[in-house]
C-alpha cells in the first residue's frame, strides 16, 4: 500500500498536521526545511499560514512561481 497524505492542516510557527490515507496522523515542523530561493515566499509566516491541500500542497503565492 502507498500512503498518501489526505489532509494537511496549518498549527503554529512553520508546523503542519498531516493526515494519510491509513489514518495515521503526524506533525511536520519545515522550519529547517524552508531553505533556498525557491521557498523563500514561505518564511514569511503569514504566508505558510495559507497551506492548503488539494491536488497538491499549494499556497497562495504559487501563482508567483510559474
Amino acid at each position: 500500500m502507498f500512503l498518501h497524505i489526505t489532509e494537511v492542516t496549518y498549527l503554529d510557527d512553520y508546523r503542519i498536521k498531516l493526515v494519510f490515507n491509513d489514518e495515521l496522523i503526524g506533525v511536520a515542523d519545515l522550519r529547517n526545511a524552508l531553505w533556498g530561493e525557491m521557498f523563500e515566499p514561505l518564511l514569511d509566516r503569514n504566508n505558510f499560514s495559507q497551506i492548503r491541500f488539494g491536488s497538491g500542497i499549494r499556497y497562495r503565492l504559487l501563482a508567483q512561481w510559474r
